[in-house]
């Protein structure tokens, strides 16, 4: 479940909010009204972080893959392909 809960809360109401985000739930904090952040797990956290590292990889690895089709084509052994693929 999404919850929004003014900035003023982290500091009143820690161990309320730190309990909704321990069962998974996620809680949007706001300033003076306006969106500021986004408070999730350490779980939920790395999940998107691997999710966020995956797509970026498979963005590079498509964009390689267009020029593996090129006449001019420069082919690495497997130890410069992954230095050039590192994130």
């Amino acid at each position: 479940m999404l919850h929004v809960r003014p900035s003023r809360d982290l500091r009143n109401n820690f161990p309320e909010i730190s309990k909704l985000v321990q069962s998974g739930d996620r809680v949007i904090i706001t300033v003076n009204g306006t969106g500021e952040g986004v408070y999730i797990s350490m779980k939920d956290y790395n999940e998107y972080e691997a999710l966020y590292h995956n797509q970026r990889l498979a963005l590079k690895l498509k964009d390689r893959m267009a020029l593996a089709d090129s006449p001019q084509a420069e082919w690495v052994d497997q130890e410069e392909a992954l230095r050039q693929l590192e994130l």
